[in-house]
């Protein structure tokens, strides 16, 4: 073979990643009794540290949602008042923010705001037809291609007399 050796994958294999010398149905954290040892302990509080600070984030993602409707009902009338002016100058701040920055709009989505007069069907029948000049175009330069001479003009989809 050389100098390059070869490795072949085989997908009739099975790999083992686990922690070497680890028995079935037994924890490794654990004491036959099942006493927490050391690494457990560590073990242990890094997974309740990861519960509490998982189960901050869900509080604070519950508390950042809109008010339920019972929620709502149980506000003052200035409260209410609040949420309800904060709601109107955000509208107002973006359509203002929408007519001084406008979104760039394609040439494609201009072309079809300019084509609304214009029925589906006849853009139907404008499509079909364009196709059906392409195919006979292309099947044109196809049969030239294979005759090895110009046989059909492709631009006419006729032999020329």
């Amino acid at each position: 073979m050389g100098d390059t050796e070869f490795m072949i994958t085989r997908d009739d294999e099975l790999y083992h990643h686990g922690v070497k010398g680890q028995k079935w149905g037994v924890h490794r954290h654990q004491n036959r009794d099942g006493s927490l040892i050391k690494s457990g302990k560590k073990h242990s509080t890094k997974i309740s540290n990861f519960l509490s600070k998982h189960k901050e984030k869900t509080v604070a993602k519950k508390a950042s949602k809109t008010p339920t409707s019972k929620e709502i009902s149980k506000l003052t009338d200035d409260e209410l008042k609040k949420r309800i002016d904060r709601m109107d100058l955000e509208i107002k701040y973006k359509s203002k923010y929408s007519e001084l920055h406008p979104a760039k709009v394609s040439a494609g989505r201009k072309f079809l705001k300019s084509m609304t007069g214009v029925t589906t069907s006849s853009l139907e029948k404008a499509g079909k037809n364009i196709g059906g000049q392409l195919a006979t175009y292309f099947a044109g330069e196809l049969t030239n291609k294979i005759a090895g001479k110009e046989v059909v003009n492709p631009k006419k989809g006729q032999k020329d007399k």
